[in-house]
């Protein structure tokens, strides 16, 4: 197991056990099934990190149980109440019972028994499930369930428009000390009053409604706002209630354009304008975008809400700017619920993007190869120091196999739509821009010379740092214990991150920490009130976003048109000091300790090493004899040795010699290195009496690209000095 799934895996276990303690906390005895699951769960992903590549089978089943405890679950819930808004009711309890499989004892099976109901009461079978639900109801015993099944009677009565009967079980099961117990009860009770013509009566439940605590929280927002849109909308406030469905305006986005006219029309129709509401129904009916909507408008059509006098109360005033208020205040909140390209298409953009460029690497070479990544823009410190910066953006777009791709989508994906509704879409490309800009700095100063860094992950956890002061700033405008729940999700998903990083050899951590407080202070930045309102701020913050997409196309064809021989040629060196000789080489290649004379890799070019040797000098039998004769008799006895330890072995074809100097020679020879092809150049020097030999092998394919390189360190060979003496091993040794 490599460090990336071993930090992968980490995080699932981490992620895990708090979905144990959050249904432990939260469901009580109804939530063990599932919680004996997640322990399984657990288990499982501790055996995967334990045994790590003994068996790669427990690394993916400790994915598939993390995705099918928590992942498709989630999913599933979404999908069916998007379902049951757009009245597939019957789609939306299959989906249910699908999650009650995956998720057993969580608690859905009161939201699947009530979609079994509504059901059936769209089929015509009104009777039969009220007749259940009383039966269920005449053998409760406690008062918790027994508020749950009222509510669903009230709601089945409600979901055939019958709203009288909705009143008369109301009053025979306890009346109004019902909604005071249960909000889900009061906001039923608004909408059955208020389509009676009772406003007052509504008016009162709705203020049940916000004395609850659940009016603030961002949980029960659908909710709480569809009861406060249906009581404005029949007290003829025409003017709230256009505000309010304003689709710029974030209230309900859920609300399709047929059902914000319906709302709408109630409003006018209460209010006196019976013939615009007229108008805006019929249009309903005739668009026919929304079949539910199109039903419920020929409603409105037969018989119309008449115009009513509002209540002479002035508590209903007060009532009304509570109400506008706080269902202004959730629109701050952002949503999952609609499409993510909707909600954040440059997050849409980037995630299309950062797939597509993956795609087009791995068809060139696999992307989990140090010399892919490196060709095509991975951040490595000497060379974006030394000539080409353009790599600190060019690596923010690549990856380093498709797990870690996954890994970095599935954040930006719901960070970036957090923090896109938060800041809006051009804010948001310039803290993400400026968050990578940051982290691939941090990376460069920070990481070594031989290390190559790619991802988006500082990009994203500038976004973690975006997201909590966006949030902060949020105090007083949103629902307080959701603001504080995500601020606290925030802060653990931010520790845990670092933790690993820290903990694991392999994760960039310095590009993790520059990311974030990069990503923090852009969004600090951003969210200054003269940078958000002034016009002149604007159009600086408009310039500043060309110039980000400008300067990423600018890395992209810098990627294209720098070759790596060019790359190379710009690298910094140092002196290589070993076996009595000086070479003079890139400063990234990493010693090998431990071996037969002084090896050195490139961790570039990670088939064949060493990447240069260098043998101790061996003196001249003969001062006077030419180099190129020493060179045959070098390399005729190099054969015979190779002969000797390997008698089968083909000869190869005969070396080639070059002189590059009358004291140098370079000698190309192919050979075979643990199975696989290899060209070995060798660069022989004379100084004084002394042979200095210097050795390179090399892939075939990474020759033309390193010679120049190479020729440049066989150049550079000389005596070494030590205490003012030249330091030479007697010959043979």
């Amino acid at each position: 197991m490599d460090p990336l799934e071993r930090s992968l895996l980490l995080i699932l276990a981490a992620t895990t056990a708090l979905a144990l303690l959050v249904t432990v906390k939260r469901r009580g005895r109804t939530g063990l099934p599932f919680a004996a699951l997640l322990v399984g769960e657990l288990g499982l992903l501790t055996l995967s990190i334990s045994r790590g590549e003994a068996s790669p089978f427990w690394v993916y089943a400790a994915l598939a149980g993390f995705a099918w405890l928590l992942l498709l679950p989630a999913l599933l819930l979404g999908l069916s109440r998007r379902l049951l808004r757009t009245g597939r009711v019957r789609a939306a309890f299959l989906l249910q019972r699908v999650r009650a499989v995956m998720q057993p004892g969580t608690g859905q099976g009161v939201e699947q028994q009530l979609l079994s109901s509504l059901t059936l009461v769209r089929e015509g079978r009104l009777s039969e499930a009220v007749s259940e639900t009383q039966a269920e109801l005449a053998r409760a015993t406690d008062e918790t369930v027994r508020l749950v099944l009222v509510e669903r009677l009230l709601v089945l009565y409600l979901y055939d428009r019958r709203f009288g009967e909705v009143v008369a079980q109301f009053e025979r099961h306890g009346g109004m000390p019902l909604a005071e117990a249960a909000p889900g009860i009061a906001t039923t009770m608004v909408r059955a009053y208020a389509e009676l013509g009772e406003l007052e009566l509504a008016a009162h439940c709705q203020w049940v409604v916000e004395r609850h605590p659940a009016a603030v929280e961002g949980s029960a927002a659908e909710v709480v706002n569809g009861a406060r849109l249906c009581l404005l909308a029949h007290l003829g406030r025409v003017e709230e209630v256009s505000k309010l469905l304003d689709p710029a305006s974030g209230f309900m986005p859920e609300l399709s354009e047929a059902r914000r006219m319906l709302w709408l029309g109630v409003a006018l129709a209460r209010s006196g304008g019976a013939e615009e509401a007229t108008a805006l129904w019929r249009t309903v009916v005739e668009v026919g975008a929304d079949g539910e909507a199109v039903e419920a408008a020929r409603r409105r059509l037969e018989s119309p809400p008449p115009s009513l006098a509002p209540p002479e109360d002035e508590g209903v005033e007060e009532l009304v700017r509570i109400v506008t208020e706080r269902a202004g205040a959730h629109h701050r909140v952002p949503r999952n619920a609609k499409r993510v390209w909707r909600a954040a298409p440059v997050t849409t953009a980037l995630l299309v993007v950062l797939a597509a460029i993956h795609v087009g690497v791995e068809l060139q070479g696999s992307a989990e190869r140090a010399w892919v990544l490196w060709r095509f823009g991975a951040n490595f410190r000497l060379a974006a120091f030394h000539g080409e910066p353009w790599r600190l953006l060019a690596s923010m777009f690549l990856h380093g196999g498709l797990l870690h791709l996954a890994f970095n989508l599935y954040a930006l994906y719901l960070l970036g739509r957090l923090v896109e509704q938060l800041y809006g879409s051009l804010r948001f490309w310039t803290i993400y821009m400026g968050a990578g800009l940051a982290g691939a700095l941090a990376s460069a100063v920070y990481g070594g010379d031989e290390r190559l860094s790619v991802g988006a992950s500082g990009a994203i956890f500038g976004l973690l740092g975006a997201a909590l002061v966006g949030v902060r700033r949020l105090r007083g405008q949103v629902p307080e214990a959701w603001r504080k729940e995500l601020t606290m999700n925030l802060l653990i998903s931010v520790g845990l991150q670092l933790y690993i990083g820290f903990t694991v050899p392999m994760i960039d951590n310095a590009a993790h920490v520059g990311g974030l407080v990069g990503g923090g202070a852009v969004a600090l930045l951003l969210a200054l009130p003269k940078v958000a309102t002034l016009p002149a701020a604007r159009q600086a913050l408009i310039l500043l976003a060309v110039i980000w997409g400008g300067a990423t196309a600018a890395s992209a064809v810098m990627v294209s048109v720098t070759g790596p021989a060019q790359t190379l040629a710009r690298l910094p060196g140092r002196n290589l000091v070993g076996s009595g000789v000086v070479a003079r080489i890139p400063r990234h290649w990493v010693e090998l300790r431990g071996q037969a004379g002084t090896m050195v890799q490139d961790p570039l070019l990670e088939d064949i090493y060493p990447t240069w040797q260098m043998l101790a000098p061996e003196g001249l039998s003969e001062p006077g004899t030419p180099l190129a004769e020493v060179v045959r008799e070098y390399l005729a006895a190099l054969r015979r040795a190779e002969t000797r330890s390997n008698p089968g072995a083909a000869a190869g074809p005969e070396p080639h010699q070059r002189a590059l100097h009358p004291d140098l020679i370079e000698v190309e020879r192919r050979v075979v290195v643990d199975g696989q092809p290899a060209v070995e150049l060798i660069y022989f020097r004379r100084q004084t009496d002394l042979l200095l030999v210097g050795r390179s092998r090399l892939p075939p394919a990474r020759l033309a690209t390193y010679r120049a390189l190479l020729e440049r360190v066989g150049r550079s060979l000389s005596l070494a000095e030590r205490g003012g003496q030249r330091s030479v091993q007697p010959p043979g040794t």
